[in-house]
């Protein structure tokens, strides 16, 4: 924090005169969530969630690239403008902004709109007409947001610089090759960094570079953690999304809703009509639609997930007791003197514990005999064995986070406000408390099961060191588990979300998706719950995640995070009514926000289950399955015959998805948390008429109110297996060969004759539902 603010001195304006700049932006006072010194500096860094989350703050930058040689803090006007823009989107009553992560995005893309503007010789926003805009967003379809400056004029008009000799290419020397500098060619293009230059114009500047003898250094991988490259990734030329053109045509909407405080260059008109109008341009001019996000694949996750299980169950131990040992082995050589003694303790350790540890495809071991890394692990990490600090600090560490992810349904921003104290235990359960930054803006317990519990354990003995020398309790804190000798310059092990689960994921073999790796994102750890939940059983390999689901019913999560989480709202002595409205509507977003999360998996996998009935690949069966899937039929049928299509073709891939999805949106299919199951019942009255569950709680409790859904205490296999609302899938055929195994046994070996009658019973019941519901793998 003290080299941040040291880095935002250096940029203050130094000005002789009092100018409007210093003028109007030095009258703002310091808010509370801005760390430098002051809003004169030309850099903010911006605390976004009050000191709860590691990492949580961002940096604003306003002196950066306009066009060639023109800086933003050379057009004072619009510094002015930015920084205006910046304090009230989180300040006063007008501030629409809960957290300051959203500051820096607008702040780039007012100047991405300043560049467009400069472009066109149009000084200042008080210049700009409607027919600007209309030109605006015709220029925005046709170039995209990093093709408004006129960038490839300007390249040509480089080259031809160059090549007179009047600009020379900046390089530097690394090794026997000269690399090419190439921000500063970006720059004198007019743009910020090359990352923001169009594909096409990127290239052809590579190229000219190669001809003129010079080597490219080559860009920072996918897996980049730096938020500024993420961000800027989002809008490489072709890949113009609804979501990031709205993102950007807000910008110069805020020059209209924020005219009041903008009297030094106030725009005359409004640009669009309201957020509607930048939809519907959006909508209109997009190449890619807008979606919450993109498709998680099930089979991948659970995978996924189940690697994530093993890593926490079984190779944590493995892997602290092999780096305790070998930390004791490195003091032996040390006291010898040896020349090399971390060396020397890798190879001893390898020698004498051969056959101590778990082989497995996926598994830590054997380890490379070394602590950091081999220089190509980055690039080929299944090729590699991992040495140990990769296996501490990317490996297991990634894989504690992916079972909180999938246990607790917490986000990566939640998981980076995890502290030593996150873990309480309440009536013997266990709980785990995060900030939750998206809506609510405050701590938030979630019960959880052991499994969770051991991946804290897991984050808090790889963080200890860490967090000791830099006096902080995150458990996402790390420092060098073994001394690599005077003189190393290797810092502490940074983890990066991207760079760990990509990694994870490769290491692990998460198998592909026609013919190609899945490369899961951070984004989708709020994913990983919705659809380890949904499709627990439909994937019996997993062994490890069904039997860890058993152990703890996620049907209390769910009901936590789409449920209870509105009734936390606690009314504190004293509070306006406006003040209490306000929060309880910030817990209701957040409750429908993990709603919309978790019932888009739900969605997914009715999908999945029902397109795959009908097309053969699977079965669903039941008598709540078989209705289903004849209704699936006739709602095809139909639509083939709305467009001319025969009985006996088949509509491809994607239009089956379509027509599929507005069928089952409003279904539910809920797994029995024992998986010999699944349930259509709805809180529908019709459906709770005709459920067995509800039947025999209605005999139990006969004056108790009526229940409001299926009541899972009374969902027993004999009461669910003649159920109208019962489904089974092949992935429940397993539950009910071993339950008619097991009756069977007792059937023949029961000590009293009333218990083998009751289990002649239950197996002839069982084997019923097995001949009705599942075909013999065999026939």
């Amino acid at each position: 924090m003290v080299k941040a603010v040291a880095a935002a001195k250096k940029t203050r304006s130094t000005r002789t005169q009092k100018s409007d700049h210093d003028r109007i932006i030095g009258a703002l006072p310091k808010p509370s969530w801005m760390v430098n010194d002051s809003p004169l500096d030309n850099e903010w860094i911006v605390r976004t969630h009050g000191g709860n989350v590691r990492k949580g703050d961002v940096t604003v930058k306003f002196d950066v690239v306009i066009a060639p040689g023109v800086r933003s803090i050379d057009l004072e006007i619009d510094l002015i403008t930015a920084k205006l823009l910046a304090f009230r989107g989180l300040t006063g009553n007008d501030a629409r902004y809960d957290s300051g992560a959203t500051i820096p995005i607008n702040n780039r893309n007012y100047f991405a709109f300043v560049r467009w503007r400069h472009a066109r010789g149009i000084e200042r926003n008080a210049e700009l007409t409607k027919d600007d805009i209309d030109d605006l967003v015709k220029d925005l379809e046709v170039g995209g947001i990093v093709g408004l400056p006129p960038y490839r004029q300007r390249l040509g008009e480089l080259i031809q610089k160059i090549e007179t000799g009047e600009f020379e290419i900046p390089f530097y020397c690394k090794g026997n090759k000269k690399y090419a500098r190439k921000e500063p060619l970006a720059n004198a293009l007019g743009a910020p960094h090359t990352r923001s230059l169009p594909a096409s114009v990127s290239h052809d500047l590579d190229d000219f570079i190669r001809g003129q003898g010079l080597s490219i250094q080559p860009r920072k991988g996918a897996g980049q953690d730096d938020e500024e490259d993420d961000l800027v990734n989002e809008i490489e030329e072709g890949a113009l999304s609804e979501n990031r053109i709205i993102s950007f045509l807000t910008a110069p909407q805020l020059l209209f809703y924020y005219r009041k405080y903008l009297t030094h260059d106030p725009i005359k008109f409004e640009p669009f009509e309201g957020e509607d109008g930048i939809s519907k341009i959006a909508k209109s001019i997009c190449r890619v639609a807008a979606e919450r996000s993109f498709t998680t694949p099930a089979y991948q996750a659970c995978f996924l997930v189940n690697q994530a299980i093993t890593w926490i169950t079984t190779y944590f131990d493995e892997i602290r007791d092999f780096t305790n040992d070998l930390d004791e082995t490195i003091k032996k050589y040390e006291a010898l003197n040896h020349w090399r003694p971390t060396e020397a303790a890798f190879n001893e350790r390898l020698r004498e514990d051969r056959d101590k540890y778990t082989t497995a495809p996926g598994s830590w071991w054997p380890i490379h005999p070394s602590y950091f890394a081999a220089p190509g692990w980055t690039t080929n990490v299944s090729e590699y064995r991992p040495a140990l600090r990769p296996v501490l600090f990317e490996l297991l560490a990634t894989a504690a986070l992916v079972v909180i992810a999938a246990f607790a349904a917490r986000r990566k921003e939640e998981m980076g406000s995890l502290k030593a104290d996150c873990i309480s235990t309440v009536d013997g359960e266990f709980w785990l408390e995060t900030w939750i930054s998206k809506n609510l803006h405050e701590m938030d317990k979630i019960p959880v099961p052991t499994t969770v519990k051991k991946a804290v354990d897991v984050l808090l003995w790889l963080s200890e060191e860490g967090r000791l020398s830099s006096e902080s309790a995150w458990i996402l804190d790390f420092a060098e588990f073994v001394v690599v000798g005077e003189g190393s310059q290797a810092s502490n092990p940074a983890y990066r979300f991207y760079d760990g689960l990509d990694r994870f994921a490769e290491f692990v073999g998460v198998p592909l998706i026609d013919g190609k790796r899945w490369i899961p994102k951070p984004i989708e750890y709020r994913r990983f719950f919705g659809m380890t939940y949904f499709h627990r059983f439909h994937y019996p390999s997993l062994v490890a995640l069904s039997d860890f689901y058993r152990h703890f019913n996620p049907t209390r999560t769910r009901g936590y995070i789409t449920e209870i989480a509105y009734g936390t709202v606690v009314t504190r002595q004293g509070e306006s009514a406006e003040r209490r409205k306000r929060a309880e509507r910030r817990v209701d977003n957040f409750a429908q926000d993990r709603l919309k999360d978790f019932e888009e998996c739900g969605l997914q996998f009715r999908l999945s289950i029902v397109r795959d009935a009908i097309t053969g690949e699977g079965y669903l069966t039941g008598f709540g399955g078989t209705t289903i899937v004849n209704d699936a039929k006739k709602h095809v049928d139909d639509y083939k015959a709305q467009i001319n299509l025969g009985p006996g073709e088949d509509l491809d891939r994607p239009t089956l998805n379509n027509v599929l999805r507005v069928m089952v949106k409003p279904m539910s299919f809920e797994p029995h948390p024992a998986g010999h199951g699944l349930c259509k019942c709805t809180g529908k009255t019709q459906d709770l008429a005709t459920a067995n569950c509800v039947r025999s709680w209605k005999e139990a409790y006969p004056n108790a109110p009526a229940p409001s859904g299926p009541v899972i205490e009374f969902a027993t296999e004999s009461a669910c297996g003649l159920c109208v609302h019962n489904m089974q899938l092949q992935c429940n055929r397993r539950w009910w060969a071993n339950a008619l195994e097991h009756e069977e046994h007792e059937r023949e070996h029961a000590l009293l004759p009333f218990l083998r009658e009751i289990a002649a019973q239950r197996a002839a019941m069982i084997d019923g539902v097995l001949k009705r519901c599942h075909p013999d793998p065999k026939s």
